[in-house]
């Protein structure tokens, strides 16, 4: 039974469910193949066409088609696991469900059904879940419309779909989810030699491979497992402390054991000390960075070790004593900047102190942070 709103000039469908039961449905968990061509055993290859798409039986009802990009690389772009079905649905007999996939897992699957006259495609979510779904005519492929997850409102059973339609010609609510039993996984193609690529632990350290040789040309950093490491001479090189990319000079990492290091900190190198933002070089700040209880005033990405006296915080605006581009906390007293002295209160100007001072075994009279001399 259907039920018609009109919303907003637009037509929305909502549609009872009837009371045909999802069958079981048992597949691999995963279909294991090669994730780049060159890896298939040529026993299987002549089974491509000159696209690279291959179709294959693993069972009675159940096939799987393997697509490899048709560029130089070759490599996979899906597997789609097909399982030809009898539907418990009027007017419906035959039908297969076709789970996506992208090598050795599945990404959303979906049922194609036909009848004399029309076809339904029912797109889930691997839990089982509607997001989409369309009917078309067979003989005219008129589109009766997408219910579409992201856009408008529409029922399958317990399930809220979204989408906007116009009238369709027949009830297409008696089709309901499969329940999806896993059986072991299949390897597609016996005997794939899979091609070694990236970092590999070997021997006790790290190798880097591409398409299945140790490159000892490779100088720079690669990537492994969220992390970033130093390659040298076929290996990741052990190098500590600030690091330049031999493929991107402008920038320097803070390694150890060959890895970058994600911190945000001061760090020495080649007897100076340089600021680090999250392992990388920051040569764009200027202004005071915090670092092992002292407070260092950085232009450039590097200590300023010639600021001495008051030294403006670009940020804050505010003054500091400063020596060797370290604010001195410990001392209080005047300072002399451009020619005016000025009061200082544990390392930093004071403009609002009033008062009587000593200094250099004088007294001064303080006003808004300056002497009246």
């Amino acid at each position: 039974m259907k039920k018609l709103f009109c919303i907003l000039g637009i037509l929305v469908i909502c549609f009872a469910v009837s009371a045909a039961l999802a069958e079981t449905i048992t597949i691999p968990k995963a279909v294991i193949v090669p994730e780049n061509f060159d890896q298939v055993p040529e026993q299987y290859r002549d089974q491509f066409d000159e696209y690279r798409w291959g179709q294959f039986e693993l069972g009675e009802n159940m096939f799987v088609s393997v697509m490899y990009n048709d560029g130089q690389d070759s490599y996979l772009n899906n597997t789609n696991l097909q399982v030809k079905v009898k539907l418990d649905v009027p007017g419906f007999t035959e039908g297969r469900y076709c789970f996506v996939g992208s090598g050795s897992s599945y990404d959303f699957f979906f049922l194609e059904a036909f009848s004399d006259n029309y076809g339904v495609n029912l797109y889930y979510k691997m839990e089982g879940k509607l997001f989409t779904a369309s009917v078309w005519d067979r003989k005219t492929y008129q589109e009766y419309g997408w219910i579409d997850g992201e856009d408008s409102l529409i029922y399958f059973g317990d399930d809220a779909i979204m989408g906007t339609l116009g009238a369709l010609p027949i009830d297409i609510s008696g089709f309901k989810a499969p329940t999806i039993v896993y059986g072991e996984p299949v390897v597609l193609f016996p005997g794939a030699v899979e091609k070694k690529q990236g970092l590999v632990y070997e021997d006790g350290f790290f190798k880097y491979y591409e398409n299945g040789a140790v490159n000892t040309e490779k100088f720079g950093f690669v990537s492994f497992e969220g992390g970033s490491f130093m390659v040298a001479n076929g290996a990741v090189a052990p190098v500590n402390g600030l690091v330049q990319d031999p493929e991107h000079p402008e920038n320097w990492y803070f390694c150890a054991g060959g890895q970058v290091q994600a911190v945000t900190s001061l760090v020495e190198y080649d007897h100076e000390w340089f600021f680090v933002e999250n392992g990388l070089l920051n040569t764009g700040l200027r202004g005071f960075v915090d670092y092992n209880g002292g407070t260092f005033y950085i232009g450039a990405g590097q200590l300023q070790r010639q600021v001495n006296g008051l030294a403006q915080d670009p940020w804050s605006k505010e003054w500091y004593f400063c020596s060797q581009g370290q604010i001195q906390r410990d001392y209080t007293g005047l300072a002399q900047y451009d020619g005016a002295w000025f009061y200082v209160q544990k390392g930093k100007f004071d403009p609002a102190y009033n008062g009587t001072i000593t200094y250099d075994g004088a007294e001064f009279t303080i006003v808004a942070g300056q002497p009246v001399l």
